[in-house]
């Protein structure tokens, strides 16, 4: 910054300093004698019919600011739709007329704005200045009629005034020929205006100013009984002028003073000029800024909160609004309910008179029950619920002006409307589908709620009356059914569609298998095969992951698979997806590998057991503390027994004897499922299978996997009880073991043995020792110690496996959805 610069903004401070003290001093003048009492009675005595009126018209008034921004615009191609230009211009002049801070101004948004749509700064600044430019031609008639106003009282400075004013008409429609001005235009590549579009702008400008003045003259005769709009038009002129001239943002203050002393020349009462000017700043400046404010903070929040993990305050503004539906839906149910709120009913003769008091209480009745459980909708953001919602508070807030309640409560509903259309677009989520089983519960649930609040208002007639009144004819049958079918679709409407499980289609298989192919596979993958898991891949197909959708939760088996570097992008797409349907993502038997990337997201981790792994390249069956391994791979010799590892595909005859070895090992249990295999001869056709026969015939089998491309696993291990063989699963192992070495694998992976060592410090968390719990307490019903010890003695490395979730208090959620998956027929 060069000196002269710098000295020109200490001038500019000094004058702003000079005009507000100037401002301060005379107001403290013209206010030391204001009776306050007077103004807080002209502040009450106004109806709430003229208050909502008051509001609704500043917006409504203040909403043509957006037409300049649509007819600038239109000289240059640009990306922004109409709306969204209508938007700009009414949140940069929100901001412009009511404070001037902070780089805030109409220019700094508009220039964001129109940079972003596809123009250079120049251009935007240059729409930003036109726009400024054009918002001053509505004023000359405004000066002209206010000085054709004033010959009535014998005045003509005003219409010289606006006689004057005329000249800007052809200084704004032809400046732009001025030869200096043009080659400043054309230099920074800024279109010029045609003379159509500078037409445009005057009937524009007049609009503007036509509304905003007779928005200030509604204003004033609301608070100033016997005001002349006449005379109003003249002051109003007057103090456009002088705030103009003050260079303050708004007229802040020399606007207002201009006004209040004009009107107590003429005859008014202070205190209610006073309330007339506080209305004014609220109404037509304070509420759009509060609302453009909201809006830049909501698309800031939005830019920022792309990703789930990310959403913590769209959470929380979304579960207030719906914690604030609930506490009014009750509020207005209450007053049906409980006795003693009707006696405070006190608007409902002026305002209602036509109306019977007993068809208000029902009416309120319905709208506290449809608010109370359209809350729910809210807070699960189901887009129906919105719109209903933005239907039904108005309604509320009516209702909650005619049953006496104080009047902040129907600031409050007015209130909760406005940042519920803030936040419009976060309710993207369809309710649920009107199945046989969701209609025929909600039906019940209904008729349920239907009965509780019968039985709470024959409680409330036998405290009344002392006794119980039944008078039900069957004409008020249809009556009811109609209120329970109501209530079923709003409970219906209020819940999220979560999607059901979609198996996946043959070419996902194929995509997902080329994958792991390429990139090496989990130790889950070949689960794929089974098609009981869906597959989620990234954008860029370059990772994906097996999933299955249970209850609220999206449960996710295993690493994902693919180019590592995407992993994050997968995870955060999927959290985002699980997201939209309010389900909640869920990572079982993750290995450590990841664990990074889960942390950095944010997400919860809990041990749920260790995984057995043999290293092939170390293990050996020489030396005396391997004889046992030896033992049992002669023992198998010795019985007659047979091992081989068959290749795909399998005869009929095959799948047959590997059909009644499944059958007799699971005799009467069910297959289990998620990570665990089931027998399913098609998956069997995916993978060798090893194999024990006796005299030619399958006793023992176990379909192989191999997962990163150097780890041998299996799935499926089953046998037939041999009286006279003991060990045969051992056995069956100790050949695979061996038989993994020779066909050069590095490690024979065993499995899980769940919650193994999990929660065994005195320091754990409370969740590892509710683990540790069930542990000890549920190993007689599945042993998991002896799973553990059985697999301890093939020495081993342990490998920690986790559940990873997304917050504490869904963890009981995701073990119940895990054990519903797992054990699923």
């Amino acid at each position: 910054m060069t000196y002269k610069d710098r000295l020109k903004q200490i001038l500019r401070i000094i004058f702003y300093l000079f005009v507000f003290a100037l401002i301060a001093y005379l107001a403290t003048g013209a206010l030391h004698d204001i009776d306050w009492e007077s103004f807080r009675q002209a502040i009450g005595q106004v109806t709430w019919p003229r208050r909502l009126a008051l509001v609704l018209f500043a917006l409504v008034a203040f909403s043509f600011n957006g037409l300049y921004d649509w007819n600038a615009s239109q000289a240059y191609p640009m990306t922004a739709s109409f709306l969204d230009r209508l938007k700009v211009g009414w949140i940069s002049q929100a901001f412009s007329e009511f404070v001037d801070i902070a780089g805030m101004t109409a220019a700094g948004l508009r220039t964001n704005f129109y940079r972003q749509a596809g123009l250079t700064s120049y251009q935007a600044l240059h729409i930003s200045l036109v726009n400024q430019l054009a918002s001053f031609l509505g004023l000359v008639f405004i000066l002209l009629a206010a000085g054709l106003a004033s010959l009535k009282a014998g005045l003509y400075w005003p219409l010289l005034i606006g006689l004057s004013s005329l000249i800007y008409l052809p200084l704004f429609i032809f400046g732009d020929r001025l030869k200096k001005v043009r080659g400043y235009l054309n230099k920074k590549q800024m279109q010029t205006f045609d003379m159509e579009a500078k037409l445009r702008y005057i009937p524009i400008s007049i609009l503007d100013w036509t509304s905003a003045l007779l928005y200030f003259l509604f204003a004033m005769a609301s608070f100033n009984p016997g005001f002349d709009w006449g005379q109003g038009l003249i002051i109003y002129a007057s103090a456009i002028l002088v705030g103009i001239f003050s260079f303050v943002p708004g007229g802040v203050g020399t606007f207002d003073l201009t006004v209040l002393l004009m009107m107590q020349e003429a005859g008014y009462q202070k205190a209610n000029i006073l309330a007339g000017l506080v209305v004014i700043r609220v109404c037509y400046y304070l509420v759009p800024w509060l609302m453009a404010t909201s809006h830049l903070a909501n698309d800031w929040h939005r830019a920022k909160t792309d990703r789930f993990h990310q959403t913590v305050w769209s959470n929380l503004t979304v579960n207030l609004l719906a914690a604030t539906m609930l506490v009014v839906g009750v509020l207005i149910s209450a007053t049906v309910l409980s006795p003693g709120l009707f006696e405070r009913i006190r608007f409902i003769q002026p305002l209602l008179p036509f109306i019977d008091q007993r068809l208000s209480t029902a009416i309120s009745l319905a709208i506290g029950m449809v608010t109370t459980i359209l809350s729910l909708g809210i807070h699960y953001r189901i887009k129906r619920v919105y719109w209903l919602s933005l239907v039904l508070l108005p309604v509320a807030c009516f209702l909650s002006l005619v049953r006496g309640f104080p009047q902040y409560i129907a600031i409050i509903i007015a209130g909760l409307w406005l940042v519920l259309y803030a936040n419009r677009k976060q309710f993207n989520r369809e309710s649920l589908s009107l199945s046989r089983r969701n209609v025929s519960l909600a039906l019940a649930l209904s008729f349920m709620v239907l009965v509780t609040t019968t039985v709470v208002l024959g409680l409330r007639v036998i405290k009344i009356k002392g006794e119980f009144i039944f008078n039900i004819s069957l004409l008020h049958l249809p009556f009811y059914l109609v209120i329970i079918v109501a209530l079923a679709l709003l409970i219906l409407f209020s819940q999220p569609n979560r999607p059901s499980f979609q198996p996946p289609s043959e070419n996902e298989i194929i995509d997902y298998l080329a994958l792991g192919e390429k990139y090496g596979t989990s130790e889950y993958s070949a689960l794929v095969h089974l098609a009981d898991k869906q597959i989620y891949f990234s954008e860029s197909k370059q990772s994906a992951l097996l999933y299955r959708p249970a209850g609220s939760n999206m449960l996710v088996l295993g690493d994902p698979i693919g180019l590592e570097s995407d992993f994050s992008n997968l995870i955060s797409d999927f959290a985002t997806y699980c997201h939209t349907f309010q389900m909640a993502p869920a990572y079982y038997e993750v290995t450590p590998k990841y664990l990074d990337i889960f942390c950095g997201l944010g997400y919860l981790t809990v041990k749920i057991g260790e995984s057995a792994r043999i290293n092939l390249e170390s293990f050996s069956f020489e030396g005396k503390k391997n004889r046992n391994y030896r033992k049992v791979r002669n023992g198998l010799e010795n019985a007659g027994l047979e091992f081989a590892v068959i290749n795909p595909p399998y005869s009929d005859q095959v799948i047959a004897e590997l059909a009644a070895v499944s059958t007799a090992w699971l005799a009467n249990r069910r297959e289990l499922g998620f990570s665990l295999g089931s027998f399913d001869p098609n998956y069997l056709q995916t993978s060798q299978i090893a194999v024990v026969r006796r005299q030619g015939k399958i006793i023992a089998f176990a379909n192989l996997m191999v997962f990163d491309k150097q780890t041998l696993s299996v799935d499926l291990m089953r046998y037939q009880n041999q009286a006279d063989i003991d060990q045969l699963m051992d056995m069956l192992i100790i050949q695979l073991i061996a038989w993994g070495q020779d066909q050069g694998y590095a490690y024979f992976d065993l499995g899980m043995a769940p919650l193994a060592n999990v929660g065994q410090e005195s320091f754990s968390r409370s969740r590892d020792q509710v683990l540790k719990m069930v542990y000890e307490y549920g190993n007689r019903a599945y042993g998991f110690k002896g799973l553990r010890a059985y697999k301890a003695k093939y020495r081993p490395e342990w490998i920690n496996r986790y559940l990873i979730y997304t917050d504490s208090t869904a963890l009981p959620q995701v073990l119940l959805s895990l054990y519903e998956v797992i054990h699923r027929s």
